[in-house]
């Protein structure tokens, strides 16, 4: 995202204090026996996981530079973390640049709303997408599933060896 130059330290200050009400920001993704869970942070944790997941870049100035950086970004591992903001603040004379890595797991394409307008002061929940009911082939659909899959299930575990 393309900004007004900015002082690193403040805005990372701003995002923290905005971000608090989101929930799972103050989180980590943690594997516990073969499954994926979100882990509370302590207040210590959380000191140590904000410089992770708010960084300040220097010496990117161009845009082939900032693309290679962005890429480079994007397919680096995010060790459990569910976001990383990197903020550019001196990109150029007259601007900067931030710009997000997030966990699919804290947020997809739906909750990038409700996380961008967090980082507002104009939270205006009324401008996001609502859901329809389902409909009636939706529910029926479903509702035949669903003890269907109930059954696979039970059956799978019935004919586990043991």
């Amino acid at each position: 995202m393309v900004t007004n130059r900015f002082d690193f330290e403040k805005t990372k200050a701003e995002f923290i204090r905005k971000g608090q009400w989101m929930p799972r920001s103050r989180t980590k993704i943690i594997q516990l026996w073969g499954k994926h869970y979100f882990k509370n942070l302590t207040e210590a944790e959380w000191n140590v996981q904000q410089h992770e997941q708010f960084v300040k870049v220097d010496n990117i100035h161009t845009k082939n530079e900032l693309e290679t950086f962005i890429a480079e970004k994007m397919m680096t591992d995010m060790k459990g973390l569910p976001f990383v903001f990197y903020f550019i603040p001196d990109f150029n004379e007259t601007s900067g640049r931030f710009f997000a890595v997030i966990n699919h797991a804290y947020c997809d394409a739906a909750g990038i709303f409700p996380m961008l307008i967090a980082f507002t002061e104009e939270q205006d929940f009324g401008n996001l997408g609502k859901l329809s009911p389902p409909s009636f082939w939706q529910k029926l659909f479903h509702t035949i599933i669903s003890p269907l899959s109930i059954l696979e299930l039970g059956y799978e575990v019935l004919m586990i060896p043991k």
